[in-house]
């Protein structure tokens, strides 16, 4: 069955063992709302949650942003542009891409197919859905694994993230995943909890993310923070939502 899913991923790094980059970030955020089957639901959230999202990444870390929103989101146009930046990125460099749309997970002959889905998304096939494996293919052109790191708020959101962190050099990305493997993201109050979780921590309370006192920041710092209140934030809706740190951990600035 399809689900659900508001994805985030984000790939970025200032720094590397509390030492500063040089090099550039590179952003690309993903929302589709308004899906070219009628089979999905109209989502209203993805769109606002990519851009404010990308707006409080860049307060902190300026950078190129590319936005893709609905009718430009197609599965062929995401993929050429993760190219483009794979491209021209340095070890040196930070990428970060962000999705936030409808997706799944299913059981498919025994197996676990773990997708977002594009605008173009079918459901007839999975010909147009991004899979856990093919994100993580698309990544293996970078050449820093351990300055990936990938923000997921999603329906299943820890399924996927399992699928990239298996996938090689997968164990050396940092992933922060919404909701557990058999979870649901909940979108209430005009965006995903989630999200609005990271936003406020980005935007109202760096301080407060510094929780060892060292005058940087961590992505498992930046998660001790936005997950527990998303959990809580969950359980105001009567809902569980459990987010779920895998992977290795960055210093973000």
């Amino acid at each position: 069955m399809r689900v659900f899913l508001s994805l985030c991923l984000v790939v970025c790094c200032l720094y590397d063992g509390g030492a500063a980059q040089a090099g550039r970030v590179y952003y690309l955020a993903v929302g589709v709302g308004h899906y070219t089957q009628r089979a999905w639901p109209r989502l209203d959230s993805p769109p606002q949650d990519a851009r404010t999202l990308t707006q409080a990444l860049n307060v902190v870390w300026p950078g190129e942003t590319t936005l893709l929103i609905d009718q430009q989101a197609t599965k062929r146009r995401i993929a050429q542009e993760v190219a483009r930046i794979a491209g021209c990125i340095t070890a040196q460099d930070a990428f970060v891409f962000y999705f936030s749309g409808h997706g799944g997970s299913d059981a498919v002959r025994g197996a676990r197919v773990n997708y977002l889905q594009p605008v173009d998304s079918s459901p007839a096939d999975y010909r147009h859905e991004i899979t856990d494996a093919e994100l993580a293919g698309w990544l293996a052109r970078f050449p820093a694994p351990q300055h990936v790191l990938l923000l997921l708020d999603s329906c299943h959101a820890a399924a996927f993230a399992q699928g990239v962190v298996h996938a090689p050099r997968g164990a050396a990305y940092t992933i922060l995943a919404a909701a557990g493997a058999d979870e649901s993201s909940l979108d209430a109050g005009g965006g995903s909890l989630f999200t609005r979780n990271l936003r406020e921590g980005l935007t109202f309370h760096r301080a407060q993310l510094d929780t060892n006192g060292d005058g940087l920041m961590s992505a498992s710092e930046l998660f001790a923070y936005a997950g527990p209140r998303t959990t809580a934030d969950a359980h105001l809706y009567r809902a569980r939502q459990h987010p779920q740190q895998l992977g290795g951990d960055m210093m973000l600035w």
